[in-house]
């Protein structure tokens, strides 16, 4: 069995930028599929900037259905909170014995993973593909560096602000997610600290 791209985060919410990466690593051949999994409670993040968990893991769920080598791991939402990467690495291992797995991450990944738990250890033991990010796009090994993956100006921030301030942000997410946000009224009038 070939690798499985892990790409872990809040996605609050899922944007276009997620998505083509991941499309991206599996039509590249890094990976033979990349799992979304959704962190229900981020260690690095408050709960209060956070959409409910429910609503970020149905964005996701929408968004990636029918995308070729593309799935939703919920892995994270039996566990205890919060999310530590090291952990839910540890039970997917044991969950699925046959399956490699890597990590995906932005550069931002990249230069905080040594602070994270046990972050030497999850560099050693793991293959970790990195796609650059405008404020993040120079590291080194142990990273393997996707220099052709897509670069997009957007974060999820970016989307929750233009909600809230009432500007255009439909086109920086799959339509299934505006159409999600759009039906349940989510990050409306809400501003974000970040």
């Amino acid at each position: 069995m070939g690798i499985t791209a892990l790409y872990f985060g809040s996605f609050n919410p899922l944007h276009n930028g997620h998505l083509a990466v991941a499309k991206y690593v599996v039509a590249q051949g890094y990976a033979e599929e990349v799992w979304f999994v959704v962190s229900p409670q981020n260690p690095h993040k408050t709960a209060t900037d956070l959409a409910p968990e429910q609503d970020r893991l149905e964005m996701v769920r929408r968004a990636v259905e029918g995308v070729n080598g593309v799935e939703v791991c919920d892995v994270e939402f039996a566990m205890s909170k919060p999310s530590y990467t090291v952990r839910t690495i540890d039970y997917l291992r044991q969950l699925y014995p046959e399956r490699q797995f890597a990590i995906l991450g932005g550069g931002d990944v990249a230069a905080t993973i040594a602070t994270w738990r046990e972050g030497e250890r999850l560099m050693t033991e793991n293959r970790i593909l990195i796609y650059p990010r405008d404020d993040h796009d120079s590291f080194s090994a142990p990273f393997q560096m996707l220099a052709g993956a897509p670069r997009m100006n957007i974060s999820s921030t970016l989307v929750r602000q233009r909600i809230a301030d009432g500007g255009e942000w439909r086109d920086l997410v799959p339509a299934e997610v505006a159409d999600y946000i759009k039906r349940h009224k989510l990050y409306y009038g809400k501003r974000d600290s970040e």
